[in-house]
């Protein structure tokens, strides 16, 4: 999931400043991600099921499925829809919506996904085929309190999808290697510090170690949105952190610099990766796991561009501050066009990056106007955060 390339963009009218590209330098203290902490996770539900878009929570991912090679997979497996809506507010509001409530907003600087990260990381390090992702992009940012949320444009309407009928091989492995739950795509939302900064990173998961058992009970279905129904569990256990992978396959005669990978496994903190090869008639002969909770310095030479990268969110939050002491903006985009990555204003006009209501959420401490949700008489299983927003 990317920001869709940008034919052309206006930079004259609304271009506030352009954002510097950070160097590396050796000489300071190396970038970590530390009190690392996950707050929660949702799967989406099959589409058959509802008649709008449905996130379970917690949800569980996929279960891994050790192969037997050699394998061959037939390149007739369709591709199944896409569970994903592609609204753009639609991109931020499961993530808000799985964090339980009482996480404190109010002390989270950065609120990102994944993908987010690794256009911004293509920027970076100037390599347009990385990870998939273009050289050109749009990103919104809006300001709420002290957070500033990060979400791929409605111009870019959210999501590259492909027109392809047919899965590419990586998919097809990855649907062979795993036991499919009952649910869709598995995403996981963690918070840790980095560079000085808390943040609220959210991931997908390609597949779990353990399945974890089904648990009768109560569960809540809410609308929370015209386009988005959540259907709540309290009572389903959540998958370890631990027995979490990141699944990739490989051509076993192309060259292979794992840079894309293991950044991203560094930003999601996810610790096992399974790399499958094939060779040139699409024959799966081998997978490679790597568990980095053993192994952790394979990690080390990435943690320079690891370092870039967070001061080029550093800069670019605090160019936001800038603006917004100066204009009182809080809401504004990031354009990357030939490799220049700019930094402009929203009009009120726009649609923020989630909808009012939930944004009022994450102003927490810094919005008292605001105000916190109303205290509901509950039941003693019910979430507080659920009822309130029913009322």
């Amino acid at each position: 999931m990317y920001p869709k390339a940008l034919k052309s963009t206006n930079l004259t009218s609304r271009t506030l400043c352009r954002i510097i590209r950070p160097t590396y330098k050796p000489n300071f203290e190396p970038v970590t991600i530390t009190n690392v902490e996950p707050i929660g996770s949702y799967s989406w539900g099959k589409q058959d099921r509802y008649s709008e878009p449905a996130i379970h929570i917690p949800g569980t991912p996929p279960l891994w499925v050790e192969p037997t090679f050699p394998l061959r997979l037939p390149r007739t497996t369709q591709k199944p829809p896409s569970t994903t809506p592609s609204a753009p507010q639609m991109y931020l509001l499961p993530m808000i919506a799985a964090v339980p409530f009482g996480f404190k907003w109010g002390n989270v600087d950065i609120v990102i996904g994944l993908s987010v990260f690794r256009a911004l990381i293509v920027w970076l390090i100037g390599k347009p085929g990385i990870f998939g992702a273009p050289d050109q992009f749009s990103i919104d940012l809006d300001l709420a309190g002290r957070s500033l949320l990060f979400s791929p444009s409605e111009e870019s309407s959210t999501q590259r999808r492909s027109s392809a009928r047919y899965l590419g091989i990586g998919e097809r492995f990855e649907r062979h290697a795993t036991k499919s739950t009952e649910f869709g795509a598995h995403h996981r939302i963690i918070t840790y510090n980095m560079g000085g900064l808390s943040y609220v990173m959210r991931f997908q998961v390609d597949a779990s170690l353990v399945q974890v058992r089904k648990t009768p009970g109560r569960k809540a279905h809410l609308r929370v949105h015209p386009n988005l129904r959540v259907i709540h569990d309290w009572q389903a256990p959540i998958v370890p952190a631990s027995c979490l992978v990141e699944i990739k396959t490989r051509r076993v005669d192309m060259p292979w610099t794992p840079i894309e990978t293991y950044i991203a496994m560094l930003l999601s903190q996810s610790p096992n990766l399974h790399t499958a090869y094939y060779d040139l008639d699409g024959v799966f002969h081998s997978c490679k796991k790597i568990s980095l909770l053993e192994t952790p310095r394979i990690l080390n030479p990435y943690r320079g561009a690891l370092q870039r990268l967070s001061t080029c969110i550093g800069n670019i939050r605090d160019t936001v501050l800038y603006w917004h002491r100066r204009r009182g903006l809080t809401r504004f985009r990031l354009v990357c066009e030939d490799g220049e990555l700019y930094l402009q204003a929203r009009g009120d006009a726009s649609s923020g990056v989630l909808p009012d209501r939930w944004l009022k959420v994450l102003r927490g401490r810094w919005a008292p106007a605001y105000g916190r949700p109303p205290v509901v008489a509950l039941r003693e299983t019910e979430d507080p955060f659920l009822a309130w927003l029913k009322a």
